[in-house]
């Protein structure tokens, strides 16, 4: 680094930092490391990391909270310590499916631009462009931030995926982002990604390839990132964006509504409607009861705290979607009605989970904002 630096200034923490991490890294266990600014803490991991993996002992997981230290590891430390310390390995920054466009559900999307309303459509009209120059395919890569709705639309998803029967599947941007992650030697992330690959490998699943070791800087935040993955969030923003997407009794624009000949979706607009009133008078009822005793439990609610009167409905509201499912012609659509049955599936399973409560390790709240 002396002669590679110019104005290298020896740091006797940072050697320390570099020789724990070292120790931890090759006889295994836990090392945590408050490191002040000025020690030099992304060299101090680095290089013990870049070593081990020149010998070969397995793959290291690198995880940060912000994408400008992700950006300086993989753009600015890692290029400059692999010139500096020699050896042949490979690095890559890994973003969560999500962030992704599809090819395939960007077509659908334009084919259906009447889903949207009309200030959406320049929006979908700019992605085009730009998905025929990029080549990385990513929200970064994108000039302008689309709306919620739009990329809500046209993002890569792990239950509305063809797979290898998608004619983009060889020239998918998330698939080639997986490859280069799959045989990469070191992977930086996101605590999100992180923890996103940890909720899943519960359930058998995953996004990150297996991975030997873990080093987390700005470890400061896991806890509230942690909490968003491995807990539940049920709210009536939530409800009415499911609902938004199916079919908007306001626009009378929605994926319902435009449904190819010969389906018959008019049962499940009912049914729709029929939930957004449900669910109006139901997180009344939940703010009601959040005024009426948060000077004793400060929110924390109590199992069956009040009658869950939406999950009957959103179960018949899945089975009619299955139900259209089946009957539609349009592979695009199959899958795009598929999609909102997993996410009606998925409601149901919070809203069981939370008023039954019957896991003893965690924490049941109600939060009531304005507005």
């Amino acid at each position: 680094l002396s002669q590679s630096l110019t104005g290298f200034e020896q740091r006797p923490e940072q050697v320390e930092m570099a020789n724990a991490v070292s120790k931890a890294l090759l006889q295994g266990g836990r090392l945590a490391v408050e490191a002040g600014t000025g020690v030099g803490k992304s060299f101090a991991y680095l290089i013990p990391a870049i070593k081990l993996v020149g010998a070969g002992r397995g793959k290291i997981l690198i995880s940060t909270y912000t994408i400008t230290l992700q950006e300086q590891l993989i753009n600015k430390d890692i290029p400059f310590l692999c010139e500096c310390l020699g050896g042949t390995f490979s690095a890559v920054l890994a973003k969560g499916r999500g962030n992704y466009l599809c090819k395939r559900r960007l077509e659908f999307a334009v084919r259906r631009q009447t889903l949207f309303a009309d200030q959406f459509t320049s929006e979908l009209e700019k992605i085009r462009a730009w998905a025929g120059e990029t080549a990385d395919g990513s929200l970064s890569d994108i000039a302008f931030v689309p709306s919620g709705p739009v990329w809500d639309a046209v993002n890569s998803e792990h239950g509305n995926c063809r797979g290898r029967k998608c004619p983009h599947f060889q020239k998918c941007f998330y698939q080639r982002a997986r490859r280069r992650t799959d045989s990469a030697d070191i992977i930086v992330a996101n605590h999100a990604l992180m923890f996103s690959d940890l909720a899943l490998k519960e359930q058998g699943g995953s996004v990150l390839p297996d991975y030997q070791y873990v080093i987390i800087d700005e470890a400061q935040n896991i806890e509230h990132v942690a909490e968003d993955h491995f807990g539940i969030n049920i709210s009536n923003r939530s409800i009415d964006f499911l609902l938004g997407r199916l079919h908007s009794p306001k626009t009378h624009r929605g994926l319902l509504s435009y449904l190819s000949a010969g389906s018959s979706p008019a049962k499940a607009i009912d049914m729709a409607a029929r939930i957004e009133k449900e669910a109006r008078n139901f997180f009344k009822l939940v703010r009601d009861w959040y005024e009426r005793t948060r000077g004793e439990t400060n929110g924390r609610c109590h199992a069956n705290f009040l009658d869950d009167t939406i999950s009957g409905h959103l179960k018949n509201l899945r089975a009619e979607l299955a139900k259209l499912a089946k009957a539609v012609q349009d592979d695009d659509e199959k899958l795009e009605l598929l999609r909102f049955v997993d996410r009606c599936d998925a409601l149901v399973g919070q809203l069981n989970s939370f008023f039954l409560q019957q896991r003893q390790d965690c924490v049941y709240w109600v939060e009531a904002g304005n507005g």
